[in-house]
């Protein structure tokens, strides 16, 4: 009896102490939790003891939990263009990059940004993405690379490179355009394109601007005014060519006046009557003596060229009478 009532005991501690569980009441985001036979047990990362619970035998320590990460190193990526990419139409190259764990700044931050454009460096404060303009066709070569405050490298080196090549050819694109290029990739708006038109200059419907006849002349152009030198009688319609006969509308020299004279001669001098559509050919003089009738004509000149006309503007006459009124 005294052995089964004791067993009984046993069995019944036994039970209420293994019944017991320490509850979890610690607010941690790294560490360890485990439960086994009714005991919940579970611990925080690497901090001094605080608070020790003890029940019966078992003994749990707890801690408060500290943060823990991996340590992040800084990184810059060049996300566009790509390595090796080729731009056929484009000399305007954008580039984009992406940082992290890095604050880019003018003196108040990590650092800031070195970028080489075929080994040309440039200085950078910002994470504004750069434009290359007009680059020349060929390869090229950036590298962007983050320094520390005073313009020095890090080590190891936080950089990324990227190699591309541009490769524009102007010209006109549009095979239809009179100067279509089959080689260009890029279109510089210099396309012209066919005038039509008539292009035969002897017909009525002539069209001076026309680069391509499209078969609508029709008629005969000339001079229409039968009056004209050059009238032609087959002609429809007149071309604004005709010509005409000059009429001298000045048969007699203007300015005439005498001077140099000395017992025998005196000089006689008058106006150069030629001009475009009058050219004098020969000039002549009448002389008289004062009181009489009758006239004595003299030429005053050589003949001059038809397209030239005569220059000469003065004659000296000799072999006059002394005393004598002319």
């Amino acid at each position: 009896m005294k052995k089964i009532l004791l067993t009984t005991i046993c069995l019944a501690f036994a039970t209420f102490s293994f019944s017991q569980q320490l509850s979890r009441y610690v607010v941690s985001s790294g560490g360890n939790y485990s439960s086994n036979s009714g005991y919940t047990i579970s611990s925080t990362i690497g901090e001094p003891m605080v608070t020790t619970l003890t029940s019966g035998s078992n003994v749990l320590t707890q801690g408060f939990q500290q943060s823990f990460s991996a340590p992040i190193d800084p990184t810059i990526t060049i996300i566009n263009p790509l390595d090796g990419d080729i731009f056929p139409n484009n000399n305007n190259i954008g580039i984009d990059f992406s940082i992290t764990d890095f604050v880019v700044a003018a003196g108040t931050g990590d650092g800031h940004i070195h970028y080489y454009v075929n080994s040309a460096m440039t200085m950078k404060y910002d994470t504004l993405p750069i434009t290359l303009n007009g680059l020349a066709n060929g390869s090229h070569q950036i590298i962007i690379e983050l320094v520390d405050n005073s313009h020095q490298a890090f080590s190891p080196t936080i950089a990324d490179t990227v190699n591309f090549s541009v490769n524009v050819i102007s010209g006109c694109t549009d095979s239809t355009a009179l100067n279509y290029d089959p080689l260009a990739n890029t279109d510089d708006s210099s396309c012209t394109y066919p005038i039509y038109g008539c292009t035969g200059s002897t017909y009525c419907n002539y069209d001076s601007t026309a680069t391509m006849d499209d078969g609508s002349c029709w008629g005969m152009s000339g001079c229409t005014d039968s009056l004209a030198t050059n009238y032609d009688p087959i002609a429809n319609c007149d071309d604004g060519l005709c010509t005409y006969q000059t009429v001298c509308s000045k048969p007699v020299p203007t300015g005439l006046y005498v001077d140099n004279i000395i017992h025998s001669q005196a000089q006689v001098h008058w106006d150069n009557m030629s001009d475009p559509l009058c050219m004098a050919l020969k000039y002549f003089i009448q002389v008289r003596e004062l009181g009489t009738t009758s006239w004595t004509n003299k030429l005053a000149s050589d003949a001059g060229l038809c397209n030239f006309g005569l220059p000469t503007t003065s004659k000296m006459f000799t072999q006059l009478a002394s005393n004598t009124t002319y």
